[in-house]
C-alpha cells in the first residue's frame, strides 16, 4: 500500500512543479510586449484565470516599462504550487 501512497505523492509533485513552471514562465512573459507570442500568452492568461479563486484575480496586476504587466496573483499561485510540489516531494520521501 505505501508504493500506491508513494508513486500518488510523487505524480502530484510532478504535476504541482509542472504547473509552477507554466504559471511563472507565464509570469514572466507577460513583463513583456511580444508581439508574434502575445495571442498564444492571452489565451494562456485566460486558461489560468479561469482556475484562480475569484478574490485572487487581477491582484497585484502591476503595468512594466516593457508593455506588459506583472501578474502578481500568478506569482502567488505558482510559489504556492511549489510549495505544494516540495510538500509532496516531502511526503513521496518518506512513504518510499
Amino acid at each position: 500500500m505505501s508504493s500506491n501512497v508513494s508513486s500518488t505523492f510523487h505524480i502530484l509533485s510532478l504535476l504541482a512543479r509542472a504547473l509552477a513552471y507554466t504559471c511563472f514562465i507565464c509570469v514572466v512573459l507577460l513583463c513583456f510586449s511580444v508581439g508574434f507570442l502575445r495571442p498564444v500568452l492571452v489565451q494562456i492568461q485566460t486558461v489560468i484565470t479561469a482556475f484562480l479563486p475569484e478574490g485572487l484575480r487581477g491582484i497585484a496586476v502591476i503595468p512594466t516599462p516593457f508593455g506588459g504587466a506583472f501578474r502578481g496573483d500568478f506569482a502567488l499561485i505558482a510559489v504556492v504550487l511549489f510549495l505544494l510540489d516540495w510538500l509532496f516531494t516531502r511526503l513521496y520521501e518518506s512513504y518510499k
